[in-house]
């Protein structure tokens, strides 16, 4: 959800932002912010599974 509300078009926007210009922005920052907040669990499982999965997530929305 968080790779689709950082790479979707704002549709109330008044002008849309051209797509490629949506990845200048710094917007993965987001997904290192949840992994921060992962390690303290102290179970590598968990911070591994959350880095996969928002790197899965982050190349199949910019596909």
């Amino acid at each position: 959800m968080l790779t689709f509300t950082l790479l979707s078009k704002n549709p109330m926007g008044p002008n849309p932002v051209p797509y490629p210009m949506q990845f200048r922005w710094d917007n993965e920052l987001y997904f290192m912010i949840i992994l921060m907040g992962l390690v303290f669990t102290y179970t590598p499982r968990i911070v591994l599974w959350a880095g996969v999965s928002g790197a899965v997530t982050w190349m199949a929305g910019a596909a």
